[in-house]
This record gives C-alpha cells, sequence and structure tokens, in this order.
C-alpha cells in the first residue's frame, strides 16, 4: 500500500511539473498578435528572405508557403501580400538606406580629412585611408542588420579585390617611407622592408652609374677642348 501510495505521489509530482496552467495553456492556443515581437521577428525574417534571395513577393500568398508556415510556427498568421511590399520591405529598405548613408558619410569624412590635411596628397596617403575604411568602418558590429553585414562584406570584397599585388606592393612601400605612417598600414612589413631596400639599392646603383657616366662625358669634353686649343 505504500509503495502503491509513494508511487501514486510521485506520478502526481511529476503532473504536476509539466501540466500547464490554464492561462499558460491559453496563450500556447493564442495567435501571435501582429504587434508581437514574434510576429515582427517573423515577418522580418521573410521581408529578407524575399529580398536576399529574390522571391516574388506572391510567394507568401502561395499554399505551398503557407503550408510550411503554418505546419513550422502554427501560431504565426503570415500577412498579406500587400504587407511585405507596402510596408516591411520599404521599412527594411529605409533602413538599409539609413546604414548605407552613415557608412558613406564615414568613408567620405575618413578620406576627406586624410586628403585635406597637405596641400599636396602623397601617394602614400592612400594605404593608411583604404585601411581605415576597410578595417574600421566597414567591420560587422553586432548592432548590424544582416542586410548591413551583406553589404558591408560586399563593398569590402569589392575595394580589397580593386588593387593588384603590384599596386599594394607600391602602396606599401610608399606609405612605409612615409615618417607619418612607416610600417603601421603594412600586411607584410618584412617584405616591405626587403622591398624598400631593394629599391635604394638600385637607386644608389643607378646614382653610381649615373655618376660615372657624368665623369666620363666631362672627361671627354675637357680632352677634345684640350685637343682644340692644342
Amino acid at each position: 500500500m505504500s509503495g502503491h501510495a509513494s508511487s501514486s505521489a510521485g506520478s502526481s509530482s511529476a503532473e504536476a511539473i509539466v501540466q500547464p496552467t490554464v492561462q499558460e495553456a491559453f496563450q500556447r492556443q493564442a495567435s501571435y498578435g501582429p504587434s508581437s515581437h514574434r510576429a515582427k521577428e517573423i515577418n522580418h525574417a521573410i521581408a529578407y528572405c524575399i529580398a536576399k534571395d529574390m522571391i516574388p513577393i506572391y510567394t507568401v500568398a502561395k499554399p505551398g508557403f503557407l503550408k510550411l508556415m503554418k505546419t513550422t510556427v502554427p501560431l504565426y498568421k503570415v500577412p498579406s501580400q500587400k504587407f511585405f511590399s507596402k510596408t516591411e520591405l520599404p521599412k527594411m529598405y529605409n533602413s538599409l538606406k539609413e546604414d548605407v548613408g552613415k557608412l558613406i558619410a564615414q568613408g567620405k569624412c575618413a578620406f576627406t580629412d586624410a586628403l585635406a590635411s597637405e596641400s599636396r596628397v602623397s601617394l602614400s596617403a592612400l594605404r593608411p585611408v583604404l585601411s581605415h575604411i576597410i578595417s574600421d568602418i566597414l567591420e560587422v558590429k553586432n548592432e548590424d542588420s544582416a542586410l548591413t553585414i551583406d553589404l558591408k562584406r560586399v563593398m569590402k570584397s569589392d575595394l580589397e579585390s580593386r588593387y593588384s599585388v603590384d599596386a599594394k606592393k607600391v602602396m606599401d612601400l610608399t606609405s612605409f617611407v612615409d615618417p607619418r605612417f612607416k610600417g603601421s598600414f603594412s600586411d607584410d612589413l618584412d617584405a616591405t622592408v626587403n622591398c624598400c631596400i631593394e629599391e635604394a639599392s638600385k637607386l644608389a646603383e643607378m646614382t653610381t652609374l649615373s655618376e660615372g657616366a657624368a665623369q666620363t662625358e666631362q672627361s671627354s669634353t675637357e680632352a677634345e677642348v684640350a685637343e682644340v686649343n692644342a
């Protein structure tokens, strides 16, 4: 008897733990309200899917899509096609437009400050400006939306692919010899130093050859003058 009573008590206790209250049971059966956080979250995800994958907006009214949403999120009611075309997608567009405007403003500010700081802009300023834009302005942040993250990645990839290896080598070299920047922006400082040494050696060799040629020419001229005078 005591064992049976204990078993019954344990069963009742287990049922008490998992059994929802009346209010919880009602909430589980109620649909997400249009203004609820969960509904807004799903609306945004669907709009992102439409924009990202270029899916026709009328997909949200298709039986297959509605069946999918009913199965996966039964408490969510899919808004109309008009809602996405007139409300959710424009809202996403405006948000992205604002983010792009901020990125462009930051980039223009950094670039303008760098170029306006001196009367004659040297090539050495290009590398630091690009580094600031790529590493700081286009750096993905926690508060960035999914579309903003994609935009930053595309812009970053585009900037990085615009310059050949030789062009980047020249930018690294000019930035390195500029006392304002030195090796702060070089991707491979050792390679930049070696390149600088090679260029300096070539310059010294050219200077020596040029001086030798000048001396030879001067000696030849002096000999011709002496011959004429004789």
